[in-house]
């Protein structure tokens, strides 16, 4: 970290997007520019995104009323477990596919020996499948 202050923008309530106005904090810890953090606001705790470090507030702003970044919001082990699940699904869906499939097969199969027609179409049916 940069300056005595750290400057953060933050998450607008149930949407992706940040406030264009800039709180100031000050930070136990070291922070980059783009650190997700939470921060105590009025209104309760809130997300917050690091844009920048000054060595001064504005003139508005008491150095007795400035709060600290309560932490680092590290979200990589919710973005892996969010994209292992992704993955499983997708796993998922084509084992259930192929299961279809050989299910499918095996029904036939089963049924050509009680049925010499039925065994022949699907003699025929694998033959055009190799093709």
């Amino acid at each position: 970290m940069i300056g005595k202050y750290v400057k953060v923008v933050l998450k607008q309530p149930n949407c992706n997007e940040w406030t264009g106005k800039q709180y100031s904090y000050t930070s136990p810890i070291d922070l980059n520019i783009g650190d997700l953090v939470l921060v105590e606001t009025v209104y309760g705790f809130s997300l917050g995104k690091v844009v920048k470090f000054s060595d001064t507030l504005p003139n508005s702003v008491k150095a007795s009323d400035v709060k600290e970044v309560v932490c680092l919001c590290d979200l990589s082990a919710y973005y892996m477990r969010q994209e292992r699940l992704t993955r499983m699904k997708e796993l998922k869906a084509h084992m259930d596919e192929k299961v279809k499939a050989l299910q499918e097969i095996a029904v036939f199969e089963a049924l050509c020996s009680k049925d010499i027609e039925l065994k022949e179409m699907l003699e025929e049916y694998k033959k055009l499948q190799d093709i």
